[in-house]
């Protein structure tokens, strides 16, 4: 994956080989070097692949707004108990 925009800070080394951007050149370069890896890894694709699954199957915006709902409800809590 391109780690780009804050995108690495998100997306957990298991799921991903992080490439930095840099020079076009270089990017290319290391695409290709960051393909090779992958390769070499005999089950590394299957287990990068099911660890980026479960990290989606995280972020999905059901799971993410009940996550935000939670944080609201101690807000009102911690709110309520301050009156």
């Amino acid at each position: 994956m391109l780690d780009h925009h804050g995108a690495g800070d998100f997306v957990p080394a298991a799921a991903a080989i992080k490439v930095p951007i840099a020079s076009p050149e270089q990017l290319t370069v290391d695409l290709v070097a960051a393909l090779r890896v992958l390769a070499r890894i005999r089950s590394g694709g299957a287990d990068m692949g099911k660890a980026g699954r479960e990290f989606a199957e995280q972020h999905r915006w059901p799971e993410e707004a009940r996550a935000m709902r939670r944080i609201y409800d101690r807000i009102q809590r911690d709110s309520d108990g301050e009156r």
